[in-house]
């Protein structure tokens, strides 16, 4: 097994912009994600240091997350984006970016026999970051949640009750990340 290749911060994000460059609304979105998670992350280690957060390998999984939308079908972009990171020996990256979203439960919906629930507090902090935007605009879990549901209930109805459960899922580990940014808060 060859070691992963590892890149840069600014590398991330030429490969995003390029990649996206027809999508400035998911460039913008992909940095104001990684900004986000950068500043809790960093509210995070004040207190629990322990947790030794990789804030590069944070702020470029974040940077790569959606690099998969390069086309209309968003609900297998998470999957476009790990092939997109494979391709170009980015395991280490692709095998979190494919961590966000529904594609936990879209993978058991589809016999793929994979478990795809963030596993790493970057993971963790990348899924929590990107419940706060809606496109480029922080509008907070409740007001994603409800676009996301609105999308599917539109796009892909017989899917509705796999993407409630990721929303359960996911408001999971937002509990969890809010609860590490406060004094006495349980640890990853």
């Amino acid at each position: 097994m060859s070691m992963d290749k590892t890149i840069r911060i600014d590398e991330a994000e030429d490969i995003m912009r390029d990649l996206l460059k027809d999508k400035p609304e998911k460039i913008e979105h992909s940095l104001k994600v990684s900004d986000f998670a950068y500043r809790t992350a960093l509210e995070i280690k004040k207190i629990h240091p322990e947790l030794e957060i990789n804030l590069d390998k944070l702020r470029i999984i974040c940077l790569l997350h959606d690099i998969g939308q390069l086309n209309e079908d968003h609900i297998m972009h998470s999957f476009e984006s790990r092939k997109l990171l494979e391709r170009m020996g980015l395991e280490m990256y692709a095998d979190s970016v494919v961590r966000h979203g529904d594609t936990h439960e879209l993978a058991a919906h589809l016999g793929m026999g994979m478990d795809l629930r963030p596993r790493t507090i970057e993971e963790k902090i990348m899924v929590y970051a990107d419940s706060h935007f809606k496109n480029a605009e922080c509008v907070g879990p409740d007001e994603k949640f409800k676009r996301v549901r609105k999308v599917v209930k539109e796009k892909y109805p017989d899917i509705m009750e796999l993407t409630e459960s990721a929303l359960k899922r996911i408001g999971e580990i937002i509990a969890e990340i809010d609860s590490l940014k406060t004094i006495g808060g349980d640890s990853a």
